[in-house]
């Protein structure tokens, strides 16, 4: 918004204050506002998570001694970045469900020493952990549901289990 008033400094305070307010306001009466008072556009899934919510008491089972291809998004409940990735990886796993891969969710505010074991000092923070393995990778890709498909594919491709092909032996 282009401030057009006076140049003192009580004015342009003022003027900032007022602005503040408005912006409270319209989030109070529409708490899914953005900026401005403009609705934040969220993309639609089914409304059922394909997302594996992980901790420190199911995450060696469903990761490490998974021979499926694991992508682990370590976030904060607070953290804006990681609001923003919801979605895409709720997208995402949805886009994923018969490939043989796992897309979790560690809450590192809560799974403290999980998420330091990995190194996670900023949120959200990515790992991809070949099928069976304990090491993991940095994934350092775009957080659009489209990237984290592609790369999860590249991954199984790469270091995966092979996809069963069905070989036609008569008519």
């Amino acid at each position: 918004k282009e401030y057009k008033g006076e140049r003192s400094l009580q004015e342009m305070v003022s003027a900032l204050t007022d602005e503040l307010v408005a912006v409270i306001n319209a989030r109070q009466a529409n708490p899914n506002a953005g900026a401005g008072g403009q609705p934040h556009k969220k993309k639609k899934t089914s409304g059922k998570t394909h997302v594996v919510n992980l901790g420190s008491d199911n995450f060696q089972e469903r990761v490490l001694d998974n021979p499926q291809v694991s992508m682990v998004a370590f976030v904060a409940p607070w953290c804006g970045h990681c609001k923003q990735l919801l979605p895409e990886w709720e997208e995402a796993a949805e886009k994923l469900l018969n490939e043989n891969v796992l897309l979790g969710l560690v809450d590192a505010t809560v799974e403290k020493e999980l998420a330091q074991s990995y190194g996670v000092s900023g949120y959200p923070t990515i790992k991809i952990f070949s099928g069976g393995k304990s090491e993991a990778t940095d994934y350092q890709g775009q957080r659009t549901a489209s990237a984290i498909v592609k790369a999860i594919l590249d991954e199984v491709d790469r270091t995966g289990i092979p996809k069963k092909v069905e070989e036609l032996t008569n008519s």
